[in-house]
C-alpha cells in the first residue's frame, strides 16, 4: 500500500517483458493506482435499480429490480437495460410535476443504469479496475445530466403551465434548439479533442 491509496502489485513471469521494459529474464513489477474490483460495478447496477423503490409503485420496483439482478448476472442478455426501460415506462402511471424530484432522479438513475449495463457488458465479472479509467464515463454522465435535467424540467413547466399553445409550443421550441445547441457544442468538444 502507498501514500495515494491501495495499490496492487503483480510480478510478469521471467523471460517476458512489459513495452518498454529492457531487462529480460527479470521480475517486472507493476503498481497499479487507486482500483476497484469489476465486480463491484454489478453491485451498482443493482444498487441503482433499487432507487425505483422510491420512483415506481410497488410491483414495477420489484421487476426493475429483479432485471438487474438477472442483468448483473448475465449481462449479454441485456437486462440491465430492461430495468431501466421499467424505471421510466413507470413514470406515466402519475403524472410528474415540476417540483416533484421522481422524473429528475429517474433520469439519473436511467442514464446511469445505461452507463453500467455497457460497462459490465464489455468488462469481465473479475478482476480490478483503475478509478481513472471510471473518470471518462462519469464526465459524459455528468455532461449529459447538466443538460438533460433542465430541459426535463422546460418539458414540465411547459406541460405544466396554463397558458396559450403558443407558450407551451414555443418553450419546446426552445428546448429543441437548446439540444441543438448543446449536440453542436459536444461534437466541437469531441472533435477537438482528438
Amino acid at each position: 500500500m502507498n501514500a495515494r491509496g491501495r495499490s496492487g502489485e503483480g510480478t510478469i513471469t521471467p523471460g517476458s517483458t512489459t513495452p518498454g521494459s529492457t531487462n529480460r529474464g527479470a521480475p517486472v513489477r507493476i503498481e497499479l493506482g487507486a482500483w476497484v474490483p469489476l465486480v463491484l460495478l454489478r453491485v451498482a447496477l443493482v444498487a441503482v435499480a433499487c432507487l425505483a423503490f422510491a420512483v415506481a409503485p410497488l410491483p414495477y420496483a420489484l421487476v426493475a429490480v429483479a432485471l438487474a439482478i438477472l442483468g448483473a448476472l448475465l449481462p449479454a442478455g441485456l437486462l440491465g437495460w430492461g430495468a431501466a426501460v421499467v424505471m421510466a415506462l413507470a413514470q406515466l402511471l402519475h403524472p410528474a410535476a415540476l417540483a416533484d424530484p421522481r422524473p429528475y432522479l429517474v433520469l439519473a438513475a436511467v442514464h446511469l443504469l445505461h452507463v453500467l449495463a455497457g460497462l459490465i457488458l464489455v468488462l469481465p465479472a473479475r478482476g480490478r479496475l483503475q478509478l481513472r479509467a471510471l473518470a471518462a464515463p462519469a464526465r459524459r454522465w455528468l455532461l449529459i445530466e447538466v443538460i438533460a435535467q433542465p430541459l426535463l424540467a422546460l418539458a414540465l413547466w411547459a406541460r405544466s403551465a396554463d397558458v396559450g399553445v403558443g407558450v407551451g409550443g414555443g418553450a419546446v421550441a426552445s428546448g429543441a434548439g437548446l439540444c441543438a445547441v448543446a449536440i453542436v457544442v459536444l461534437l466541437w468538444v469531441l472533435a477537438r479533442r482528438r
